[in-house]
């Protein structure tokens, strides 16, 4: 505008070294630039200006092309288009446990795991195999095993096959009153399926409603294998918390009262107010908030 006689511009979608930008193009009939090397420089100008143009320009996108033409000047400049890919929706695992190994033994007994399967699918357990002394500390350590290499296939029985090779482990051992559960939650489902063998006490916060599972009091059962699936529906939030024998039954009621705290704050209120100081005892509490 100040230099040439006539000119012209536009926008538009193109490629630039391969990548689609948003080009902005000038052309003009003047008396074009005779250093464009010069004139890209901060403060040089041959027009008694603050030699800033170049510089604006360079700052603010992110490529700059500058050329002489026959009839004057020719400058192209962009900024490249960001691919528009549909965010997956990510869900955010709030996570606490407390586990009192056996004694003498470096974490003997219950062994709480949790493992992401998938994205957005989520797997824990409690297996308490304490008071067996080193046969149960072994099994343990067989558990983690199998935890560690435990793949998802996709399909609520993985979690109940999981669970067979659990029992299995414990009951070769002759370990009586050992005990074992695991969920899956889902979130894209909306759902938590539960199962599990002997007396671990599951509650469940979703939806605003508190729920114990179809179990005994929300005890898992008898030392028997069960392979019940439990189905919640789990919408915005939801609270899943598993203890072993070494919890009252009335730690459940910290899961209940949850709304207002962490997982770290709800194991610790159930450690402070409903643990027994046994020498076998876990809690495991997994809050799920979906962003």
């Amino acid at each position: 505008m100040k230099h040439a006689k006539w000119g012209n511009a536009g926008f538009e979608i193109a490629k630039h070294d391969d990548r689609d930008a948003l080009v902005f193009t000038t052309t003009d009939k003047g008396s074009g630039i005779k250093n464009i090397d010069n004139a890209r420089k901060k403060g040089y100008s041959t027009a008694g200006t603050l030699g800033l143009g170049f510089q604006v320009m360079l700052n603010n996108t992110d490529f700059l092309e500058v050329k002489n033409t026959d009839t004057g000047l020719s400058v192209r400049m962009g900024w490249y288009l960001k691919s528009l890919k549909k965010t997956k929706q990510k869900t955010i695992i709030d996570h606490a446990e407390f586990m009192k190994p056996m004694k003498g033994y470096l974490r003997g007994g219950d062994y709480v795991f949790t493992k992401e399967l998938q994205d957005n699918i989520f797997f824990a357990a409690v297996f308490d195999v304490l008071g067996h002394g080193p046969v149960a500390y072994r099994s343990a350590l067989r558990l983690q095993t199998i935890c560690s290499e435990f793949k998802f296939k996709g399909t609520m029985n993985d979690t109940k096959g999981l669970l067979f090779t659990a029992g299995q482990v414990l009951n070769k051992r002759h370990l009586r009153g050992a005990v074992a559960a695991a969920g899956i939650f889902i979130p894209q489902d909306g759902h938590l399926f539960v199962t599990g063998t002997g007396n671990i006490s599951v509650s469940v916060l979703t939806d605003g409603h508190f729920a114990l599972p179809a179990f005994s009091g929300g005890v898992i059962g008898d030392g028997t294998l069960r392979l019940r699936d439990f189905d919640y529906q789990a919408k915005k939030d939801m609270v899943w918390g598993m203890a072993s024998d070494g919890f009252s039954s009335s730690w459940a009621s910290r899961i209940k009262q949850a709304g207002q705290y962490t997982a770290k704050e709800i194991v610790e209120k159930a450690v402070k107010h409903d643990f027994r100081d046994t020498d076998d005892s876990s809690i495991m509490v997994m809050r799920w908030k979906s962003n």
